[in-house]
């Protein structure tokens, strides 16, 4: 039989973090997932052992191995994950008198209270008073007079200026080598992304365009990647990527990756002013 789905990511989370939580943490951690993680997505799922983390003070180390250790539990068969904690956590939030929602497959049908008993409270209709409206005439000796209309002024958003052709080729590279780690390498993506952020904090690169890095990394769009940045530190950027891709995947499967988006930037318009390759 099918395990519910949130059933599965709170057994998950049972057999990966009480590993590293005490019993109070866990049962923090268990109600965050409740209320905040809704699917197996990538992201959300390293948004939320990212929370995790953050909440109890736990070290990159540690995080490093959650995010695959979290992936894997979700693919374990049903005998290899421990009891759903779903009625602890209903037993928890009873005594603190917060109620916890229970999955459609858990909850209990409980008839409704006796409605109380319809007072009708008459409202009073007014009554509409006719008013004499003063016709005004608008020809005047044989002259016909036009009312003036209001135009509203028409507001234009100023247009976005193109970014440096290095910029949009990087934005190109980046975007299509993070689909196809979330694509054909989802339980590597975390470990990738930690590593990733860990040399960028050891790194010179400047303050403001690490910041903007990061938040590309949380948020992966396309337009994440237009950073503000010089092809130099552009080219770093990707070097750090590569590598950490290297450590994760092995060098073939770095190469591939690599080679494939790549080839996607260099069918930028921008590419003919910038080639893809001079990042490598």
């Amino acid at each position: 039989m099918a395990l519910d789905s949130s059933s599965v990511r709170r057994r998950a989370a049972v057999a990966v973090l009480s590993e590293v939580l005490d019993e109070a943490a866990l049962l923090d951690a268990l109600f965050v997932l409740h209320d905040s993680l809704r699917s197996d997505n990538v992201t959300d799922v390293i948004r939320y052992i990212d929370t995790v983390v953050r909440k109890n003070g736990l070290d990159a180390g540690t995080a490093k191995r959650l995010y695959p250790g979290f992936f894997g539990a979700l693919k374990k068969a049903e005998d290899e994950l421990p009891l759903d904690p779903l009625p602890m956590m209903m037993a928890a939030r009873q005594h603190l008198r917060q109620p916890v929602v229970a999955p459609a497959a858990w909850s209990v049908p409980v008839p409704p209270p006796p409605p109380p008993p319809l007072v009708v409270v008459p409202t009073p209709v007014p009554i509409p008073v006719p008013v004499a409206v003063p016709v005004i005439p608008l020809v005047a000796s044989g002259v016909a007079e036009t009312t003036p209309v209001a135009v509203e002024p028409v507001v234009m958003e100023p247009p976005q200026v193109p970014k440096a052709p290095e910029v949009e080729v990087f934005a190109a590279l980046m975007h299509d080598l993070v689909e196809r780690l979330q694509s054909h390498h989802a339980a590597d993506f975390g470990p990738v992304r930690s590593d990733v952020l860990l040399e960028l904090e050891r790194s010179r690169l400047p303050t403001g365009l690490r910041q903007q890095i990061r938040e590309a990394w949380a948020e992966p769009e396309f337009k994440a990647w237009k950073v503000d940045a010089q092809a130099k530190e552009l080219s770093e950027l990707v070097h750090q990527v590569y590598v950490a891709v290297c450590e994760n995947l092995g060098p073939v499967n770095a190469d591939r990756i690599m080679t494939a988006a790549v080839q996607t930037a260099d069918r930028l318009p921008q590419a003919r002013q910038f080639s893809p390759k001079k990042f490598m």
